[in-house]
């Protein structure tokens, strides 16, 4: 189940700059390099989050998924 998605941070002032990302208790979130979730991608990151993000995502994020443990 997805609780929550952006398939396109491209055009908004957080496309590749996302440099850590905090995760609510019972989740995981994973991280593309390219819109539609499509790409490179991040190892699913779980809560709390990462202080910097894995799989050389770090300032590449261009969309992510959140899914429910």
């Amino acid at each position: 189940m997805i609780d929550f998605t952006t398939d396109r941070l491209g055009g908004t002032e957080w496309n590749d700059v996302i440099s850590s990302v905090k995760v609510p208790d019972g989740h995981r979130c994973r991280l593309w390099s390219s819109n539609n979730c499509n790409g490179d991608s991040s190892p699913d990151i779980y809560a709390p989050g990462a202080k910097q993000l894995p799989g050389g995502m770090n300032n590449r994020a261009t969309s992510f998924k959140c899914y429910q443990n």
